[in-house]
């Protein structure tokens, strides 16, 4: 399992869909950079998948 630190610099209140923020990996350092909840989802959940995909693989 990763995990994530996840700073949220700003959102508006009558747009949740609005935010704004970076997504980074506990031990990694790269950084990526989000503007709503789906691309924040879609940074998360890729990590877990290409490990899956990497330990699944034939060697």
């Amino acid at each position: 399992m990763k995990t994530f630190i996840v700073h949220i610099y700003g959102f508006e209140k009558n747009d949740p869909r609005s935010l704004l923020g970076i997504a980074e990996e506990v031990g990694s350092e790269g950084k990526r950079a989000f503007t709503n909840p789906d691309e924040l989802l879609k940074i998360v959940t890729s990590g877990e998948m290409q490990e899956e995909t990497d330990d699944n693989s034939p060697s």
